[in-house]
């Protein structure tokens, strides 16, 4: 495996962005069944990519996918780095869950910057702040999602990290 040292602490690089990847496919997913389900979902964390990046239409939807999954991985990085940090070593659920945590907090004040963008015919609404502007069903989505991807990146990383016994 290819391992990155930093400050005498290891962690495992394509685990951490395996579990990363794998953690947001399952947040697109997740909101994709609840609206399946009839869950008035106005956001489209696929889409609103897209959009941030210009396109419109299908082009948004696909590379919004993937700047999604890439951003996914990315973040896992963060993740696993701060269980390095203060010492992790079981427990990969309950530190999911408190990652899960603030990164939903962090990601609803980044969502609270975000104006409503407009690109070719696609509008994406203004989220708000931890995007109360789309209504309770956005806000609880928002949250599970969240958590969802921190449990699923923390356990995952253990698994392909080798870190269970």
């Amino acid at each position: 495996m290819f391992s990155i040292i930093i400050k005498n602490m290891i962690f495992e690089l394509w685990p951490a962005l395996i579990a990363g990847a794998l953690a947001g496919f399952a947040m697109v997913i997740m909101r994709t069944l609840m609206k399946k389900m009839g869950m008035n979902l106005r956001m489209s964390i696929t889409r609103m990519w897209g959009v941030m990046m210009g396109l419109s239409g299908s082009a948004a939807t696909f590379i919004g996918f993937w700047i999604h999954i890439v951003v996914s991985a990315l973040i896992a990085l963060l993740y696993v780095w701060i269980f390095g940090l203060i010492g992790v070593t079981g427990y990969y659920w309950v530190w999911g869950i408190l990652g899960g945590f603030i990164h939903w907090f962090i990601a609803g004040v980044f969502m609270g910057m975000i104006p409503t963008m407009q690109s070719g015919t696609e509008t994406e609404p203004a989220p708000g702040f931890l995007i109360s502007k789309l209504g309770g069903q956005e806000v609880v989505t928002f949250i599970i999602g969240h958590l969802m991807y921190g449990v699923l990146t923390a356990l995952l990383y253990a698994y392909f990290a080798g870190l269970y016994a």
